[in-house]
């Protein structure tokens, strides 16, 4: 983006650079023009070829008559940039010195405007380079925020597809879970249900249990499917990682130092995470000979 500012600065600049060398240009061509048409004419008067004796002299033939006024001064000194006076003394020379003189000075002064002619040509041909470089620089400009604008409406419609994917998803499964867990509260009323009645005074404790414990293992089925398994406890090495003590006991009875001996409420994982963990006793080995001597 900066190259590109850079570069429209540049053509600016060097625009108005042209503008202004063209102007001076014209004024050089205008004095060519005046030249070429007087050596033109000397050339057809005199019928001479183009060597410099000889132009010299059609020249000096030419102007043998020429009068030196005022203005023709005035002019010189200008074009000279020299006083009035020195303008004076230096055409106050033979008209032979003289116009060899100003015809050399208009033969260095061609040379110098072909010269800044040639650089006109070379500069015009620089600008109309840069100005195809603007013109193709604007294209890709104009390429990229088109596309810039594209992939941004792109991100903002996949994003919002992708949030309405991941909801819907997680509705789903909440959808899944929920309704696993209905099942499960269907099979628990019908039980509550049954044992309103009057037959449930005839069932066993036994009975009672097993019907409970029916009841438990579809919800553990149910937290299974969704990556949720217990954390095993009970006669397990304590691992801060799993486990969370709340009490500590010593004990005889137990083969390792560390060793949950009570579990007060389950642990468990949601797949490779520990989603909740296990509140335990964890039994202190003492040794027995210990014990006995004290």
């Amino acid at each position: 983006m900066n190259n590109w500012h850079e570069i429209c600065k540049y053509i600016q600049q060097e625009e108005n650079i042209m503008k202004k060398l063209l102007k001076d240009l014209n004024k050089y061509k205008e004095k060519e023009s005046n030249i070429k048409k007087i050596l033109e004419d000397i050339y057809k008067k005199n019928k001479i070829s183009e060597n410099k004796e000889d132009i010299t002299q059609a020249i000096l033939e030419d102007i043998k008559d020429f009068e030196i006024n005022e203005d023709f001064v005035k002019d010189y000194a200008e074009n000279k940039e020299i006083e009035i006076e020195d303008a004076v003394k230096e055409i106050g020379k033979s008209k032979k010195e003289f116009f060899i003189s100003l015809l050399q000075n208009q033969v260095m002064h061609l040379s110098e405007m072909f010269a800044k002619q040639k650089y006109f040509e070379k500069l015009e041909k620089d600008v109309v380079e840069l100005k195809k470089e603007k013109i193709k620089l604007e294209a890709q400009l104009k390429e990229y925020i088109d596309l810039s604008s594209r992939l941004k409406k792109d991100y903002s419609n996949l994003t919002k597809r992708t949030e309405k994917e991941v909801a819907k998803t997680e509705e789903n499964a909440s959808k899944k879970v929920c309704l696993s867990i209905i099942d499960i509260l269907d099979n628990f009323h019908q039980a509550l249900d049954h044992f309103m009645t009057d037959e449930a005074k005839t069932f066993s404790k036994e009975e009672i249990v097993e019907g409970l414990d029916k009841i438990n293992r579809k919800f553990l089925e149910v937290l299974r499917k969704e990556g949720v398994v217990e954390i095993e406890s009970l006669n397990k090495q304590f691992d801060h990682n799993y486990h969370d003590a709340l009490l500590t006991e010593e004990r005889e009875d137990i083969e390792e130092d560390d060793t949950i001996i009570e579990e007060f409420k389950k642990g468990y994982m949601f797949k490779e995470e520990v989603l909740r963990p296990s509140l335990v006793k964890v039994g202190k080995k003492v040794d027995k000979i210990k014990n006995k001597e004290d």
